[in-house]
């Protein structure tokens, strides 16, 4: 599904540093419908290696896991069946489209998908998903878009600083909060909110790790890294090791910190479709 990153390679590091964060406010979300969340069928749209779908099952009558790929729908595979519930179907399908029916899914994630999405001439492509999302959802059913916001992206990920190409490419891929929130309320969307869980980190404690850049099934977690060029990322990787040998690391990081700790990594927006 993605349009820069090779998730054939990455797939099997994904799950070694990244964690489903914001479980709670999606499961919050899907609460607010008329109908009881253990009754809800939810669309998991851009699925990747399966982190929400499977901590979800206990909580939903059945999830639909649907990615572009084949890779990544092999590790979601290998960890569904590894769950105690078999409420699941794996569909592969790439965004925008939706292969289902209309007014056929109570409830719809997508979690860090669509920056990967075509980001073009002011994200038509989101809105064409958006549009999608519309068209398979029932009445009273909620969306929920787990992403990054701008500001986020250039000050809550302390390694930013090292890798500023990848960054400001990944300003342009990333559809701003403001313009999710206009998407979804032309598209016929209500009951728009903003969510941010300031405490949880992607990485969990891989975060902290100082020599993570330096490894690859580290920066596998984080699909900035892939933003880069060959010669960008050694050069990155040069940089980085300099101030790791002159022990800058530890001041950058806590700079970083004072930033995260107020506007977190992650921002969930959600809305309701009448």
């Amino acid at each position: 599904m993605s349009l820069y990153e090779n998730y054939n390679q990455t797939a099997k590091n994904y799950d070694k540093t990244r964690l489903p964060i914001g479980l709670e406010i999606i499961r919050e979300t899907f609460a607010r419908s008329s109908m009881p969340i253990l009754e809800q069928g939810i669309l998991d749209a851009g699925c990747g290696t399966g982190n929400y779908a499977r901590a979800l099952l206990g909580d939903v009558r059945n999830i639909v896991a649907l990615d572009g790929n084949e890779a990544m729908l092999r590790e979601a595979k290998r960890k569904l069946e590894e769950s105690p519930f078999d409420n699941y179907e794996l569909k592969h399908g790439t965004l925008p489209k939706l292969p289902m029916e209309d007014e056929s899914i109570d409830g719809i994630m997508v979690n860090q998908v669509i920056h990967h999405l075509d980001c073009g001439v002011e994200h038509a492509v989101f809105k064409k998903f958006c549009a999608a999302a519309w068209r398979v959802l029932k009445p009273g059913g909620h969306f929920v878009i787990n992403t990054c916001g701008h500001r986020q992206l250039k000050e809550a990920y302390w390694y930013g600083e090292f890798i500023p190409l990848a960054v400001e490419r990944a300003l342009e891929r990333y559809p701003s909060v403001d313009l999710i929130m206009s998407v979804l309320s032309e598209a016929g969307f209500r009951e728009l909110r903003q969510t941010v869980p300031v405490e949880e980190l992607f990485f969990g404690e891989s975060y902290f790790d100082l020599d993570g850049p330096l490894k690859k099934e580290w920066r596998d977690g984080d699909s900035l890294w892939a933003l880069l060029s060959n010669d960008e990322l050694k050069g990155a990787l040069g940089d980085y090791q300099r101030a790791r040998e002159n022990g800058e690391l530890p001041a950058l990081f806590e700079r970083s910190e004072k930033c995260r700790k107020r506007v977190g990594q992650t921002v969930f927006v959600s809305a309701r479709k009448p």
